[in-house]
């Protein structure tokens, strides 16, 4: 059986309970979904194989899971039984501690359940069993994607529990963080998730880590972005403020309206979840964490890696750099079923901030400055080393212009590529360029055409924009800058741009030389790392003030590059290094990195 089949199924045959599923999140009878597919209507489910301990534990999930379906039973009541079934595996069910907890929640056992013999080498089987029993949407809905057991270690290794320091998870989850602490007594652990379920899990695994303590679980079920789950906290004895807390957010759900979908009509269930996807939610834990966090205390998350670069994030990276310590980014290579996103640990502290931070990452562990995250409007996070940084700032320091007063315009959007674009030239149409036809310096042969009806179109740029005698075409998405030299006066789509620079003493050509160069490749990927060349980090790209001679030199580099030679590239970027006087050495790690991000493609 293959990895697909073995971790993820689409249901084919369900039970009446699936097909209601499948109803309220817009699918058919055969499990397609009938809008258009994304993550929060999907109605794929899968086992989070990377939470699992033993993958061997599949079949057991899926068994689960399968039960669960077929049999209609409440998933709580299933849950419920599954637990009782591992307490009595490890002989603690009996246990007056473990009564008293078990007494508090609401399940009926299920006989069918209580007769399998679960394995014993999950850290958290519950957890994992529970994820699986949730289609994607709603797991994407409800950021219900649990954090592996060696990230959670990772995360807290550290945290010294001597003289009754105290740490909380503030959504829990089935208990990773919780569970995952070293050398601490159950007094000392506090969390809340705004899921029942969830809740319910991570005190059973709090039990099942604690099997010669008796004691009772210190965890809540809470909207930790509520106003009312301080005082949640307190009714519950929650200390007032915390040592120690590392979590891993709800990326993309807003927990109040997640919360609310239990007492709603399956009709408004849906609409309440949607809404909640349209905000991350992670910025609001992330700032209310610090409210709870003593003088100095470490506050660790869990975050996708775009908190680091993209735009929407900058209010995240603003409360980093001023208002708590950055001490630390650590990269991960682990992932979540059902997220392609990569993710990174920030580790903070509740202390006045400091100019450097460590970096830890495949390469390994450095020290980096927190200066480059000031030279962008957008407080990008990038962490270029001592050599690395010496060339950025050579290129800062001569630059002289912008491209504010440049033109700019988008590609067309059809709104229907399928019928509008055409493979031949049929009457009527010409051609238009998409971003795979941008090359450095020149476009390809045209893939597509286009009968330019602007009335039937869904965006376009100014007329006169395509028309341009003189242009630069950009590729939208890319790690790299490539903007191609036209004068053909041609259309361009949405997977491409359009730039008409205008910088003081710097012609068209010229400034293509200086965005194809190896230096400002360098410079863009070091202070941006994006996966798209956006305007705003284009605005940010500072240009020399060139003297007539050199300006001419480029001009003629380029002509010779636009009738074929590609050899003339090398000569564009020994001008450029010559002009910024890198030494040799330099030279060599701006195409060292430059290789590393993506080889040039010659022409």
């Amino acid at each position: 059986m293959g990895e697909r089949e073995e971790t993820t199924w689409e249901k084919t045959t369900a039970s009446a309970s699936t097909l209601r599923n499948w109803r309220r999140l817009g699918a058919s009878l055969d499990g397609r979904l009938t809008t258009r597919a994304n993550k929060t209507r999907s109605t794929k489910r899968s086992v989070p194989v990377e939470y699992l301990t033993n993958r061997a534990n599949v079949d057991f999930i899926k068994r689960f899971v399968g039960f669960v379906d077929e049999s209609g039973v409440s998933l709580r009541d299933a849950l419920g039984t599954l637990a009782l079934a591992i307490l009595r595996e490890r002989r603690l069910v009996d246990k007056a501690s473990v009564v008293d907890v078990l007494d508090k929640e609401r399940f009926a056992p299920i006989p069918e359940i209580s007769a399998w013999t679960p394995p014993l080498d999950e850290t958290d089987l519950l957890g994992a069993a529970y994820l699986a029993t949730l289609l994607e949407g709603e797991r994407n809905l409800k950021g219900a994607y649990y954090t592996p057991r060696k990230i959670a270690e990772k995360m807290t290794v550290d945290f010294d529990f001597s003289g009754g320091k105290v740490f909380v998870d503030p959504c829990c989850g089935g208990g990773a963080f919780l569970t995952a602490l070293k050398n601490v007594a159950p007094e000392q652990i506090f969390g809340g998730d705004f899921d029942e379920n969830a809740v319910f899990i991570a005190k059973i695994n709090l039990l099942l880590k604690f099997p010669n303590r008796s004691f009772a679980p210190q965890v809540v079920c809470w909207d930790f972005l509520d106003d009312v789950a301080e005082q949640t906290a307190r009714a519950a004895g929650f200390p007032k403020k915390f040592d120690f807390i590392a979590t891993n957010p709800p990326w993309g759900a807003s927990t109040t309206l997640c919360k609310t979908r239990e007492t709603q009509t399956a009709e408004k269930k849906t609409l309440a979840l949607e809404n909640c996807a349209a905000k991350d939610a992670f910025e609001r834990f992330f700032a209310k964490a610090f409210d709870w966090a003593k003088p100095g205390a470490a506050v660790r998350f869990l975050l996708p890696e775009s908190v680091l670069n993209v735009a929407a994030h900058r209010d995240l990276r603003l409360f980093l750099t001023e208002r708590v310590r950055l001490e630390r980014i650590t990269f991960c290579d682990e992932t979540f079923s059902g997220v392609a996103t990569k993710c990174v640990i920030v580790s903070t502290s509740a202390a006045p901030s400091l100019e450097t931070l460590e970096v830890k990452d495949a390469q390994g562990v450095r020290t980096a400055s927190t200066a480059p995250f000031f030279a962008t409007k957008n407080r990008v996070f990038s962490f270029p080393t001592a050599e690395d940084e010496a060339i950025l700032r050579r290129v800062r320091e001569l630059g002289r212009f912008d491209l504010s007063e440049s033109v700019w315009g988008l590609g067309v959007v059809t709104g229907n590529n399928r019928e509008l674009l055409k493979r031949d030239p049929e009457t009527g149409c010409e051609a238009i360029f998409t971003g795979k036809e941008v090359e450095p310096f020149r476009l390809k042969t045209p893939r597509f055409y286009l009968r330019y009806d602007r009335s039937r179109l869904q965006q376009v740029a100014k007329e006169e924009i395509y028309r341009a005698p003189e242009k630069l075409v950009y590729r939208f998405v890319s790690k790299r800058l490539t903007f191609a030299y036209d004068v053909s006066q041609s259309l361009v789509l949405n997977s491409a741009n359009v730039l008409i620079p205008r910088i003081s003493r710097l012609s068209v050509k010229t400034v293509a030389a200086l965005l194809n160069s190896d230096l400002f490749q360098f410079f863009y990927s070091q202070t941006f790392a994006g996966t798209k060349v956006l305007k705003s980090e284009l605005l940010e790209l500072p240009f020399p003030a060139l003297d007539s001679a050199l300006n001419e030199r480029l001009e003629r580099l380029v002509d010779e590059i636009l009738n074929g030679d590609g050899e003339r590239i090398d000569d564009v970027n020994a001008e450029i290094f010559a002009f910024y006087r890198l030494s040799e050495a330099q030279i060599r790690r701006v195409r060292e990195k430059n290789v590393e991000t993506s080889p040039r493609r010659r022409l």
